[in-house]
């Protein structure tokens, strides 16, 4: 900073050498008039340089998300746009969500975390790393990466002397984190390991894996889209990549907050669609369960074929069933209920009665009572998306009330699961009739 100290003391000594109000004098004020804007543009610039380390957070990597978006990032292919593109608007993000174009279609670029949320995972790896806080995080990442994950070799097939080496992560080991962490099991983990490996096939193993410890400690998002990407038909936005520890999705403009005030038939086609995504995701590949725990009309959206997504997929609890079977934990097999916990207007639940069930209606749970039955969680959709049923609709299907409160809180075993099915029947009928919003 001292050369920009110097500087302005220069440009404001410079007007005063003219005594006199002199066409010299004046052309003298007016040059130090232009070097302090000059100085202000260095070091206050207008615009956020997408380069900027302090953004990227290079010098952290391998204590990062990835690398593999940074040539877009370097060579201009991805720039910010709105509000995002200004530094003053960088004063206002706390969430630190920049918004931008990449390849003429839109991107949203997130550093998944508060800036207070980013210090303590660095915090949080020193110190599993047996470290002082205030470590440097791009060596003590290697080092925690060695502690909680255990090389395997695998022989050739045919038996030979050469083989490869196979690693696997102790998830146990590395303490809190995101909800990635909840109902740990190594099947999980593996699958994880091994969708996002082959997905960055060609960089270093160890490098991928010390990425994806770092994401397991502050935000899973980022693991949800390589593992259940958007190409592959899962309900998330795309997935580009990463650039240190910056992430970059596709944008989804359409969020369910759009379609409130819409006729209620266009709400009655997106119910249809959300209640259809709330069944899929309870078990929705590889014998897994996705079990979302923040429901909003925001973190919900639509594609360009109505095809409704998860936006914000840090908090989602991946359950693996192979391991519920396994485990076989008290009434494991009997599908749950869920009651809320201590809290019936807010979204409460507990995490074990998801870890430890073959099945339970939690994601129904979440919708129904969440988001589109009066009472909804809501503060500014209190009235439920489905509020204002039409008289017609109500003589056709005199029972959509009723159903509506058995999916909320059902009276019966099984109920919530029989009420939805049979309000997916009775909404089928407006699938089409979705408008643009």
């Amino acid at each position: 900073m001292e050369h920009i100290f110097g500087s302005i003391l220069i440009c404001l000594i410079m007007p005063i050498k003219g005594k006199k109000i002199t066409l010299q004098s004046y052309l003298i004020a007016l040059m130090g008039v232009s070097c302090l804007l000059s100085i202000y543009k260095t070091a206050f610039p207008v615009f956020v340089d997408l380069k900027d380390k302090d953004l990227l957070d290079l010098q952290k990597c391998p204590s990062c998300y990835g690398v593999n978006m940074c040539p877009a990032i370097i060579t201009g292919e991805i720039r910010l746009v709105d509000w995002s593109q200004y530094t003053i608007g960088r004063f206002m993000n706390a969430r630190n969500v920049y918004f931008g174009d990449f390849r003429n279609s839109p991107v949203v670029m997130k550093k998944l975390g508060h800036d207070w949320e980013l210090e303590e995972l660095d915090n949080a790896i020193c110190i599993a790393s047996n470290l002082s806080v205030g470590c440097e995080v791009n060596k003590a990442i290697r080092s925690l990466t060695k502690e909680v994950t255990d090389e395997i070799f695998v022989p050739d097939i045919g038996g030979g002397p050469s083989g490869h080496i196979d690693y696997k992560i102790q998830t146990e080991d590395i303490g809190n984190g995101s909800d990635f962490l909840h109902c740990s099991s190594s099947r999980k983990t593996q699958f994880i390991m091994d969708k996002i490996l082959k997905k960055n096939h060609g960089q270093h193993q160890i490098t991928i894996i010390e990425n994806i410890i770092t994401l397991m400690m502050i935000n899973e998002e980022a693991l949800i889209g390589q593992a259940f990407p958007y190409e592959e038909g899962f309900p998330f936005p795309k997935y580009y990549g990463a650039c240190g520890r910056l992430v970059i999705e596709e944008l989804v403009n359409r969020t369910i907050a759009d379609f409130v005030y819409s006729a209620w038939e266009s709400r009655a086609a997106v119910a249809y669609r959300l209640l259809g995504l709330a069944e899929r995701m309870t078990n929705i590949s590889s014998n897994f369960s996705l079990y979302w725990t923040d429901v909003t009309e925001h973190n919900l959206g639509l594609d360009e074929k109505n095809n409704p997504l998860i936006l914000d997929a840090e908090n989602i609890i991946i359950v693996d069933l192979e391991e519920v079977e396994t485990v076989r934990a008290g009434d494991w097999d009997v599908p749950f209920t869920s009651e809320g916990v201590g809290c019936e207007s807010c979204f409460s639940y507990n995490v074990d009665n998801l870890c430890y069930h073959a099945k339970t209606d939690h994601n129904i749970y979440a919708l129904c009572h969440g988001l589109l039955s009066p009472g909804a969680f809501s503060h500014r959709y209190p009235q439920g998306l489905l509020y204002n049923i039409p008289e017609y609709v109500l003589q056709k299907f005199p029972e959509l009330p009723s159903l509506l409160e058995e999916c909320k809180w059902p009276k019966n075993d099984g109920g919530r699961f029989k009420a939805a099915t049979e309000l997916m029947k009775i909404l089928e009928e407006f699938k089409d009739l979705l408008s643009n919003s």
